[in-house]
């Protein structure tokens, strides 16, 4: 529910789902780079200044909007952890649990506030936004609640 509440109170304060308006709102840069094959996007602080860097090769993909919700998140909410977070892998799956959450929702209602429509399958989420197979739970469970209180 804190999760969901984030995105509400998001959305208030800037008018959008958008992951990348939210954060040019936020004053977050969202920056391509050449990453490997791994990851797909991180956050990081540079001389105090919060950056999303996503891997050049979303640049051009529907998935590029789940990775910046994601990445988005942690610059919100875990932004001071970044340390802890390399030390410690229990800690890690929590926070990375938590940011699917909020990407899975900001991303729910994205596509709704941008189509004016409930997304009708999995499927199409996936095509238009690039979700992968491990985030299904938290859009299903959206969809099935008809977007009350989802997540």
């Amino acid at each position: 529910m804190r999760i969901s509440k984030k995105v509400d109170e998001l959305y208030r304060l800037h008018g959008t789902y958008n992951p990348t308006a939210l954060a040019d709102f936020l004053e977050i840069q969202i920056r391509y780079v050449p990453f490997l094959s791994n990851p797909d996007g991180q956050f990081i602080n540079m001389v105090d200044k919060p950056i999303i860097l996503i891997n050049e090769k979303l640049r051009e993909s529907p998935k590029r909007f789940f990775v910046i919700a994601h990445e988005l998140f942690h610059a919100i909410e875990h932004s001071d952890l970044a340390g802890y977070y390399v030390a410690n892998d229990k800690f890690r799956g929590k926070l990375e649990s938590e940011a699917n959450k909020f990407a899975a929702s900001l991303i729910f209602r994205f596509h709704i506030d941008k189509t004016g429509d409930m997304p009708y399958s999995f499927e199409k989420m996936q095509l238009y936004y690039g979700i992968s197979e491990d985030i299904s739970n938290y859009l299903l469970d959206g969809i099935a609640q008809n977007n009350n209180a989802f997540l």
